[in-house]
């Protein structure tokens, strides 16, 4: 039988377990934004696709995606 404090107990570990995921889901979005907003500026200064794949970490198929 639930008590109101195993609910209560409950519902603060659900919000608490959310918040951790999207805060790992956010710095995840951020971290790929940047290196595309690097690797666009790359390919604005002429460097090579595979060069910038060495410098991002990106896939060569990410970079080209990025001129499109």
């Amino acid at each position: 039988m639930w008590t109101e404090l195993d609910q209560i107990a409950t519902t603060t570990f659900a919000k608490e377990k959310a918040k951790k995921e999207g805060f790992a889901e956010g710095k995840a979005k951020g971290k790929a934004e940047g290196k595309a907003e690097v690797a666009q500026n790359l390919l604005a200064m002429g460097m090579s696709v595979a060069d910038i794949s060495k410098a991002t970490g990106l896939s060569e198929e990410e970079i080209q995606a990025l001129t499109k």
